[in-house]
């Protein structure tokens, strides 16, 4: 059996501004350092993030063809529209060491099915799952504090959420048109709900 990575290669590449130097492996665009992946350019469905990398750059898998993507186990952050419109994306790994969601990550990542937040995450941002169409399921984690601006919206196949009772917040249209929905439990820690948190949820 030929393995897919026998022709492995490193590429430095220096841009004009500033001297930076970058990594090209496996057509994964790096920073010199390895710790955060810029850039992918790859045709593999599977792709397998270099354990080396802890920051995943603002929209560096934007409508990427990828389905499945295996994050290492020292990701930190995951930056704004990291993955947007992903169509093909399916299955993603969120370590635990993750701390950090931007903005948009997953938006529009219409195949992606069911998803598990990690334990420690201290920032989730707005529009992170919207239009995930196809979501069905999701584990919010007891550190979550709030539910941001339109965090959900459009998850027209997502059927019931358990909110933690950490939150204390419901974002403006978190829950937009999320038409699914059986059941949802608001905790007695929620103080605010901003509006169209759950607008056309019947």
């Amino acid at each position: 059996h030929r393995s897919r990575y026998v022709n492995y290669k490193i590429i430095r590449i220096t841009t004009y501004k500033r001297g930076s130097i970058f990594i090209l492996e496996n057509n994964l665009l790096l920073t010199k350092d390895g710790s955060s992946l810029i850039g992918c350019y790859s045709n593999y469905k599977i792709i397998n993030v270099p354990a080396s990398v802890n920051v995943i750059k603002r929209n560096a898998f934007f409508r990427s063809e990828v389905v499945e993507v295996v994050l290492p186990d020292l990701v930190e952050r995951i930056e704004d529209n990291a993955f947007e419109s992903c169509i093909a994306l399916q299955k993603i790994n969120l370590p635990e060491s993750i701390k950090y969601l931007g903005n948009g990550v997953f938006y529009g990542c219409s195949s992606l099915q069911n998803m598990k937040l990690p334990q420690y995450l201290i920032y989730c941002g707005s529009s992170v799952f919207s239009k995930c169409s196809s979501l069905q399921t999701i584990e919010l984690p007891i550190s979550m504090k709030s539910i941001n601006k339109s965090m959900f919206s459009g998850c027209s196949s997502l059927k019931n959420i358990l909110i933690p009772n950490s939150v204390t917040r419901i974002g403006r249209a978190a829950f937009y048109q999320c038409k699914s929905f059986k059941e949802i439990i608001i905790p007695k820690s929620v103080q605010y709900i901003d509006r169209l948190a759950f607008n056309g949820c019947i």
